[in-house]
């Protein structure tokens, strides 16, 4: 069963937020809180705010770490941010030479992901990581 859960970074404090309240997808699909972090009663979308939703992929990494939208993780010597593209979650990278590769993520519903998958940082906290070619 695939869980939808978000974490959320502000731009403004430059952290991510612990406890975010509540929250849910209006008639439009737009991600809006419905109570706040401090129980004030709000309901306004986050793109209205310094607020960015990042979602769970359904997957951990080797150590049991769950791994969201724009986590950094580390496969052998390769260093890839998990990226939301279209309908599905991808990893990607910048070469040495400066491409762009991109490799899908196996189906999450299959659960198949490298077995040597581990979260190193996210790109919001640590984005000196993704400078490791």
């Amino acid at each position: 069963m695939e869980i939808i859960k978000y974490k959320f970074w502000d731009k403004e404090e430059n952290n991510f937020i612990e406890d975010f309240g509540t929250y849910g997808l209006d008639h439009t699909g737009t991600l809006s809180v419905i109570c706040g972090p401090f129980g004030e009663a709000w309901t306004e979308s986050l793109e209205d705010h310094a607020i960015i939703p990042l979602q769970y992929t359904n997957i951990k990494d080797k150590n049991g770490v769950e791994i969201y939208d724009g986590d950094i993780v580390k496969i052998g010597k390769v260093v890839w941010e998990i990226h939301w593209f279209r309908a599905g979650f991808v990893l990607k990278r910048t070469t040495v030479h400066g491409h762009l590769q991109v490799r899908r993520m196996r189906s999450l519903k299959e659960g198949v992901v490298h077995p040597d998958m581990e979260v190193i940082g996210n790109k919001f906290k640590n984005p000196e990581l993704l400078n490791n070619k």
